[in-house]
């Protein structure tokens, strides 16, 4: 079985590891040119791993092109895998695979289709999510699902624990069901669309924070949005501050939402809309980030003064 691989950060970096690993032929490797890629989550490059196993890489910021469907075309695949490509492929691409196009999305289908599914999973509290694997159509995330791996996802995991799974998920689903394509054994079943809902995407201005939402709802903000997303902040004297990792504070008494109300050698306190936030990490923008005793430090002089939102 031959495949053509569009792919970008760590997802489909995953994805070309594991085809390598089994076997696959590998006629052409697409991915993002270079300059793109401090704009994605999970950055990886591909240049590396393909130079080593002699494989064709192109880069390319527009996969359907008229230029780059016929690069896919004259590879001749049996499948185009689309593995962490944020962009929607046209029609055409689709159908230059000889037995179609196979894309991977990060929730259980039919359930939250869209974008961004690590943060959203975090931010409204599932306690389980998944990686489906699924033909793609010209729609969004509503083609013929061929399998699903589940994963738990735990009250204090945050972005890089989820991704982390994402990942797993991805290889275990192209081992279990890679020789099943090959013999055209595999499954496909309808999605049903009375539990389709979708998912909006989310831009980095939306990590910005309110600090009247409840201390444990900061936490989740906190945690769905930290590495390798773009982070959670809040503005102190007209500076962004990037609040990577935080705790719930069950010791401090109710104050002012967006007050700093204490240091320790943990973090930085903060009121919230009810209850306090212990600030574990922060960084201000284009500076380096600090924690425990050394964001203590840097900090003791802010006590009493307020983020701004």
């Amino acid at each position: 079985m031959s495949v053509v691989l569009i792919g970008m950060e760590e997802l489909g970096h995953r994805a070309l590891e594991t085809f390598i690993d089994l076997g696959v032929d590998l006629p052409l490797v697409v991915t993002l040119p270079d300059d793109r890629l401090e704009k994605i989550v999970a950055p990886r490059m591909f240049d590396d791993l393909c130079a080593y196993h002699d494989l064709k890489l192109f880069k390319t910021a527009n996969v359907n092109s008229p230029v780059m469907l016929e690069r896919i075309r004259a590879a001749d695949p049996d499948f185009i895998y689309v593995v962490g490509w944020s962009r929607l492929v046209s029609e055409e691409v689709i159908r230059a695979g000889r037995r179609g196009a196979i894309g991977f999305h990060g929730t259980l289908l039919p359930r939250h289709r869209g974008r961004a599914p690590i943060p959203w999973a975090i931010i409204l509290g599932l306690a389980k999510s998944g990686m489906t694997m699924f033909h793609l159509t010209p729609g969004t995330d509503n083609g013929l699902i061929i399998d699903q791996e589940p994963f738990d996802i735990g009250p204090r995991d945050t972005a890089a624990d989820v991704y982390a799974r994402s990942c797993d998920a991805v290889e275990t689903l192209i081992r279990r069901m890679d020789p099943r394509l090959a013999a055209g054994d595999a499954p496909a079943r309808e999605q049903d669309e009375r539990l389709a809902d979708t998912w909006a995407g989310r831009r980095p201005i939306d990590g910005l924070i309110d600090w009247h939402m409840t201390a444990e709802r900061l936490f989740d903000w906190v945690r769905a949005l930290t590495r390798p997303f773009p982070g959670a902040f809040t503005f102190l004297d007209s500076k962004k501050l990037f609040i990577w990792s935080a705790e719930v504070d069950s010791t401090q008494a109710e104050s002012e939402p967006g007050l700093i109300v204490g240091v320790d050698d943990a973090g930085l306190v903060v009121g919230a809309g009810q209850g306090a936030l212990r600030l574990t990490e922060t960084q201000f923008e284009g500076e380096p980030s600090f924690s425990g005793s050394d964001l203590a430090d840097q900090a003791r002089r802010l006590i009493g003064k307020t983020f701004e939102f």
